[in-house]
């Protein structure tokens, strides 16, 4: 009785083992795929390749900047645009929210980013935090080269 136990633990053991050393497959992440196919449907924005060598070039740049003692170049303004997903209401009303929420949430953003005095963020709250210069703004522009009709929102 005892053998059989003993020969029943190690056997359970021994498949516990085996099956909780596989570790189960993920799915890959889909961003070059997603990219591939978007630069293909919109040719205009060049290829990947050639973003890669302006970012290199940028990179040997501030290299270059920070080895004869200048600082990094300050304000770096990011061209963002909002997506307002409503179910057709009027713009203004329900979930269709207007273009002047969109500015005042990028203005509580940029308070945010740049620490700016009198805010929720800025040095008298959070003596540790910093202002890291970047700002936000509504691009007029939209993802696909096309002027919005409102600057920055996308409806």
């Amino acid at each position: 009785m005892k053998f059989r136990s003993l020969l029943f633990i190690v056997f359970f053991l021994f498949i516990a083992l085996a099956y909780g050393q596989t570790i189960p497959k993920k799915d890959p992440c889909a961003t070059m795929e997603m990219d591939s196919l978007s630069r293909a449907k919109f040719p205009q924005r060049g290829r990947l390749i050639d973003f890669e060598d302006d970012l290199q070039q940028e990179i040997i740049r501030l290299k270059a900047k920070r080895k004869n003692g200048r600082t990094m170049a300050g304000l770096v303004t990011v061209p963002i645009i909002v997506h307002v997903v409503h179910n057709g209401e009027a713009i203004g009303t329900g979930t269709n929210i207007s273009q002047a929420q969109v500015q005042a949430q990028i203005a509580v953003l940029n308070e945010d980013f740049r620490k700016a005095a009198g805010t929720p963020g800025g040095a008298s709250a959070n003596p540790i935090a910093a202002d890291i210069e970047i700002e936000f703004c509504l691009s007029p522009i939209g993802q696909n080269g096309e002027l919005l009709p409102e600057p920055g929102i996308h409806r």
